[in-house]
């Protein structure tokens, strides 16, 4: 899995979701929308949920996670195999507050249905991670 914090002027569009795995000057005070990117194979025969999360230190960095409706892009979905499909999902994950520098961890999850992952019954889990430099936290200086 890999972020993308979009640029002003940047076309959404996942060709243009290029891997970040180090963030300069993040302003602490901006409430950032990032993209994560995560490549999945799965069983063709079985539906499936993912879910991302970012945290810092073992903490969500993702405000008000709960009332935000977070999209999800497919820009690749292929049986590559008998049963197998292999899938590429970019999810849009809205009110990221990047306060300290340091390493971030991008999490994701997969499960067989919405009530599974809500219940923490998952398939599968994969932990990325990216480095972070803030520009303006007082503590830092």
């Amino acid at each position: 899995a890999y972020l993308t914090i979009p640029q002003p002027g940047m076309i959404a569009n996942p060709a243009n979701y290029t891997p970040q795995m180090s963030i300069k000057n993040a302003d602490t005070s901006m409430s950032y929308l990032a993209i994560v990117t995560v490549g999945m194979v799965f069983d063709a025969n079985l539906p499936f949920a993912i879910e991302a999360d970012i945290e810092f230190n073992g903490v969500s960095v993702v405000e008000n996670a709960e009332a935000v409706d977070d999209t999800m892009t497919v820009p690749f979905f292929q049986e590559v195999e008998e049963g197998q499909i292999a899938t590429l999902a970019c999810l849009e994950i809205r009110n990221v507050r990047l306060k300290s520098s340091g390493m971030y961890k991008i999490c994701c999850k997969l499960s067989e249905s919405l009530e599974k992952l809500r219940a923490k019954d998952f398939v599968d889990t994969l932990d990325s991670y990216f480095h972070v430099t803030v520009s303006n936290n007082p503590e830092e200086k």
